[in-house]
């Protein structure tokens, strides 16, 4: 199991004055937090004066004596076996604090036809570990990705369990990105299912379900003069009917500064690799070396153990059925899709995703349980 990542501050905070609470086995910040009717993010930021998650960690090791990771290996967790075990529960003197949060985090997808396929066109194999965001957003490398990226604001209060939401929000990188399929032709993208954020108690879900389709066949028949065109375009179209291509992700953001991503279905084949953006640092090895955003990589599938089931025996048409992976499609597109001869070529699906995209946030109720 992975330790999670540490920071000494480089200023320790005091212990502060409060009433001790000694954590046990099942607690949590924000189950204490609840209990004692007062903000997660305060609690936290009280004891230790600092939001930054390998700061908290080293307070919860050193100061708290937390033992037990959680189970992604990211945070120290609270456990009867912690010594001491103590953490401060704030004194209600009746001063009401204001707190101002805002979270962005991003999960992504890069979907790639392994070259053992035997395929015309097929990419070089995984992306790899850990990749950069430019890479994820260039377009090339790979058959597409799913990208998405969100953010929440909020106004939190340290005396109650109030909480005033004023940005819920997909940011603008969110989208699909198409490298050019075989004989260099653009693929068919499906329209983007971007839903619209679903406010639970701990937080808010985003999910984005993108996909596109090869039309190189078709489209290179096209360009023969008709009646040649037409006829080898339905030729082509029968013999190399490949279905869509897609994945759906999931994207929690909690009022505590935490997420959690997921990938939540995606089709039999190709290949697909499943990036959150990571604490790690990478380096742009070009000329000029530089900091990038790395992501790393959560999870792996192998798509060429289901590449008959998808294509020979057309499971990869009609209604989506199932989740990783899944038969079908999300659009229930069936074979032949009559769109995609002759590349008839829908809008640009990232268009309509890129508009400004800021949903009025909900009136926050308190948790139902």
């Amino acid at each position: 199991m992975a330790t999670p990542l540490e920071t000494k501050p480089a200023k320790l905070a005091p212990i502060p004055r409060g009433r001790p609470y000694r954590v046990k086995d099942g607690d949590d910040w924000l189950s204490v937090a609840r209990a004692h009717g007062i903000n997660v993010q305060y609690l936290i930021s009280y004891n230790f004066d600092t939001l930054n998650t390998r700061e908290v960690n080293w307070y919860l090791r050193h100061r708290v004596g937390c033992v037990v990771p959680s189970p992604k290996g990211w945070n120290w967790r609270f456990s009867s076996g912690a010594n001491p075990g103590i953490i401060m529960i704030p004194p209600d003197d009746g001063q009401l604090v204001l707190k101002i949060n805002s979270f962005t985090y991003s999960i992504a997808t890069m979907s790639w036809i392994d070259p053992r396929s035997g395929l015309p066109e097929h990419d070089a194999g995984s992306p790899g570990e850990l990749v950069d965001r430019k890479l994820i957003l260039g377009s090339s490398g790979y058959r597409f990705a799913n990208f998405l990226e969100a953010t929440i604001e909020s106004t939190d209060t340290s005396s109650k369990a109030i909480r005033l939401l004023h940005r819920v929000a997909y940011e603008k990188d969110t989208g699909l990105y198409r490298s050019p399929s075989f004989l260099g032709f653009p693929s068919y993208p499906y329209p983007i299912k971007l839903e619209e954020p679903q406010y639970i108690d701990e937080g808010v879900v985003f999910r984005q379900t993108v996909g596109a389709r090869t039309q190189s066949a078709e489209l290179a028949a096209g360009v023969a003069p008709a009646p040649i065109g037409f006829v080898a375009g339905k030729i082509l179209q029968k013999a190399m009917n490949f279905p869509p291509i897609w994945t759906e992700l999931k994207l929690t953001i909690r009022y505590d500064g935490t997420y959690e991503g997921e990938l939540v279905a995606h089709s039999l084949y190709p290949s697909c690799s499943y990036y959150e953006r990571s604490p790690l640092m990478c380096l742009n090895l070009g000329p000029k070396p530089e900091a990038c955003e790395a992501y790393e990589r959560k999870y792996e599938y192998d798509g060429l153990p289901n590449f008959t089931r998808w294509f020979e025996q057309d499971k990869g048409w009609g209604a989506k059925s199932g989740y990783m992976p899944a038969d079908g499609n999300p659009w229930g597109v069936t074979a032949p899709d009559p769109d995609v001869l002759f590349g008839q070529q829908p809008p640009d699906p990232n268009e309509e995703v890129r508009r400004p995209r800021q949903y009025p946030p909900e009136t926050w109720r308190p948790p139902s349980r």
